[in-house]
């Protein structure tokens, strides 16, 4: 695999069995709209092309690494990098624990106020 894009070592949203409190979800608002190295570094991900994810059917998948609470988002090769940012974010926002409906629903309302200034 890949890295194409890193982060800071933060501690993430854990495990049940950890002794470590679980932080809430981040707010899907965030999610949708904060710069991707930003949204990785506060989850302590890590976006990696896998070759094996070459098939045009896959979108990509995660992984989160119990022995360091990394987090892996697995991508396609040779995607274009907007439809890996996207695809990353609503991976995340499944993680976080959001619904379909209300991803979709961040994600229209995102595209259509458009970047905030």
């Amino acid at each position: 695999m890949k890295s194409v894009s890193g982060c800071a070592n933060l501690p993430s949203r854990g495990f049940a069995q950890s002794s470590v409190p679980v932080p809430p979800p981040l707010p899907l608002a965030r999610i949708v709209s904060e710069p991707l190295p930003d949204l990785l570094g506060a989850v302590n991900g890590e976006v990696v092309e896998d070759e094996d994810l070459d098939d045009p059917r896959l979108f990509g998948g995660f992984v989160e690494r119990r022995d360091t609470g990394r987090l892996l988002f697995a991508m396609p090769p040779r995607r274009p990098v907007g439809e890996r940012d996207r695809w990353v974010r609503v991976l995340l926002a499944h993680r976080e624990g959001y619904g379909q409906e209300a991803v979709q629903s961040a994600f229209r309302v995102a595209l259509h106020e458009g970047p905030a200034s």
